[in-house]
């Protein structure tokens, strides 16, 4: 069943909150290639699987009247933690919604925000990108 992707949307907190005015979102998980190649290998490499790592990124609008899910409200977690010695984990998830039925996995787990960025293009709207490196397993709850 196919299905409309703004019904994708990423949220953080404890009590999961959308982040604000998203116009799109990624979920890449990835999985390491570790060379086990040797002599007898011939020409070709080999591999086998090594160690998995995922993340979740997001494109949005911006609007600075918006508070804890938008830009402000992301940057201050890195400015925050400006010295690292803080845990500033943030819970996300990665689901569909307003969907009758919905025929995708939920995913969700523990991040760190990596970057945020906001750009003012000339003539156009003011958009920020925000990258959230998974830490820990990624976990998947069923489609119901």
């Amino acid at each position: 069943m196919l299905f409309n992707g703004s019904n994708l949307v990423v949220k953080t907190g404890g009590t999961p909150v959308a982040i604000a005015c998203a116009t799109s979102c990624t979920l890449t998980v990835n999985r390491e290639a570790v060379e086990a190649s040797c002599k007898d290998s011939g020409k070709w490499v080999q591999s086998i699987s090594g160690k998995a790592s995922w993340e979740i990124s997001t494109d949005n609008l911006y609007d600075p009247v918006l508070a804890n899910n938008s830009f402000d409200g992301l940057v201050k977690s890195i400015i925050d933690d400006a010295d690292g010695t803080a845990d500033n984990l943030i819970e996300i998830v990665f689901e569909i919604e307003n969907q009758a039925s919905p025929d995708i996995a939920t995913y969700s787990g523990s991040v760190q925000l990596t970057s945020i960025a906001l750009t003012g293009p000339d003539n156009d709207v003011t958009t920020y990108t925000a990258s959230f490196k998974g830490v820990g397993a990624l976990t998947q709850t069923a489609a119901t």
